[in-house]
């Protein structure tokens, strides 16, 4: 049901403002007229049964109205993001876990889009294109995002293990700040004993081509270690949340 624009505007008038005030107006006056409380009881309750009913009639034909003109819905600008990441997990496929039949890149992938969902919903943009090459990615528009940071899993020896964070020097302290946090938290979830941040310069492709976006560098425990590529096999949300509370520790976001 949609009532004529004009009905609408007079039942709107007469639910907020006309029987609202006499409804009031009974209250108040009722007793000095000589109206018994119950007198003023039935007549209030009328009243308000009476505004109810127009209510939920003008609630109809608005929605009616809505349902007819769905284009012209006011549409809400939606809130200026935390800041803008590019995640870029590992394309690696060819380095092998130590235990598990699986690889680098399939792990980093799930690590990523896990990142990518905590982040998301604590009001970041986050990019993640997991299918593109790297070296299509660092191609990106420089102007686009705040941080670009790979997401990788390590290999050494077949024994050492820890959490590696690399920046390009230790006078780039935006970098170095947002890693302290990162490895603060992913550090504390993994079981590796060897952590620690460095500083490579233009060492590495994505960090260099990236410039002069701010970067850093994950290698989230080492995968050429049975334990330690079991716990990233179970733990890859985990780990990406890590990732991301580090990320929200730095711009002070809750979680």
């Amino acid at each position: 049901m949609k009532l004529s624009n004009k009905a609408y505007d007079v039942i709107k008038v007469i639910c907020l403002i006309v029987l609202p005030a006499l409804v009031v107006l009974i209250t108040v006056a009722g007793g000095l007229c000589g109206l018994s409380d119950e007198a003023i009881k039935t007549a209030t309750g009328t009243i308000t049964g009476i505004a109810t009913a127009l209510g939920g009639l003008v609630g109809i034909s608005s929605a009616a109205y809505w349902g007819e003109h769905k284009d012209e819905l006011p549409v809400e600008d939606p809130p200026e993001p935390v800041a803008r990441i590019y995640l870029s997990p590992s394309e690696q496929s060819a380095n092998k876990y130590a235990v598990g039949h699986t690889d680098e890149a399939t792990q980093c992938k799930k690590i990523a889009a896990a990142c990518a969902a905590a982040l998301t919903a604590r009001n970041f943009k986050v990019i993640l294109e997991p299918d593109v090459a790297v070296v299509d990615r660092v191609k990106i528009d420089k102007d686009s995002i705040d941080w670009y940071i790979p997401i990788h899993t390590n290999a050494f020896d077949g024994k050492v293990t820890g959490t590696r964070l690399m920046c390009r020097s230790a006078g780039d302290v935006v970098d170095k700040t947002m890693a302290e946090f990162i490895l603060h938290r992913v550090d504390a979830l993994c079981p590796g004993t060897s952590s620690n941040i460095s500083y490579w310069g233009d060492q590495w492709f994505e960090q260099r081509e990236t410039k002069p976006v701010p970067n850093v560098y994950i290698e989230a425990e080492f995968h050429d270690v049975p334990e330690t590529a079991q716990f990233i096999i179970d733990h890859t949300t985990e780990i990406g949340e890590a990732i991301a509370r580090g990320i929200c520790d730095f711009y002070d976001v809750a979680w």
